[in-house]
């Protein structure tokens, strides 16, 4: 059985300002001249190396914890593997 409410949702059109947003938020993906344009930007200008440097401090300096829920209360979990693991993605790197 054809459900025709489904086909007049679809002659229907959303309106400008949906439209709008979802057209302006829709990510599509960097293609390689792109990437490689950022990357050269990158690393050419100071202040944006510096800028991205700083962000990228800034969050490593929060701590991460894992906790286990129970009932409405949140209990921090000491020694978990994926803790360990937050702490030290890559044994090649240090913070």
């Amino acid at each position: 059985m054809v459900n025709w409410l489904n086909f007049f949702k679809v002659l229907r059109r959303k309106p400008p300002h949906i439209e709008a947003l979802a057209t302006h938020n829709h990510f599509s993906g960097l293609n390689s001249i792109e990437t490689a344009s950022h990357n050269r930007i990158y690393t050419l200008s100071p202040w944006v190396y510096v800028a991205v440097n700083r962000i990228a401090e800034a969050c490593a300096l929060v701590p991460l914890k894992v906790y286990r829920v129970q009932g409405d209360q949140k209990l921090e979990v000491v020694q978990h593997p994926l803790e360990i693991l937050l702490d030290n993605p890559n044994p090649y790197m240090s913070r």
